[in-house]
């Protein structure tokens, strides 16, 4: 598993990552959506535990090892928190699918790998 040193250190670089979480590569296309917010971690920045997180990573290893499961983080800088998230990947011209699943989950955007862009979902559509 990938440790959560280097997870606080991509998120305090760049912001966010996702990642494949057999290899620790970074996915570079596609679109990217949390589909089970159950699963999700957040908790404030200054917060943030190395064991916490470690824990949180052991208990998603089931989900993050099946197909198109990878491993999504963000930091919101409005708010100082962190958001770890098990997301499933999907190529870029199933998003007009994606999008009407990620509305239905009460998701409020999704990520486009490739443009390296965020993409808020208008509520109510």
């Amino acid at each position: 598993m990938i440790p959560p040193r280097r997870l606080r250190r991509l998120l305090d670089a760049h912001g966010g990552f996702t990642l494949d979480p057999r290899s620790g590569v970074h996915v570079r296309r596609g679109v990217s959506v949390c589909l089970d917010p159950s699963r999700t971690l957040r908790c404030d920045r200054v917060a943030w535990r190395d064991e916490a997180i470690a824990l949180w990573l052991s208990r998603q290893t089931t989900e993050l090892h099946r197909s198109h499961r990878y491993l999504g983080g963000w930091l919101d800088h409005e708010r100082d928190q962190v958001w770890l998230d098990v997301v499933r990947v999907v190529p870029r011209v199933a998003r007009p699918a994606v999008t009407a699943l990620a509305r239905r989950h009460g998701q409020r955007s999704l990520y486009d790998l490739g443009a390296d862009r965020l993409i808020f979902l208008a509520a109510g559509r």
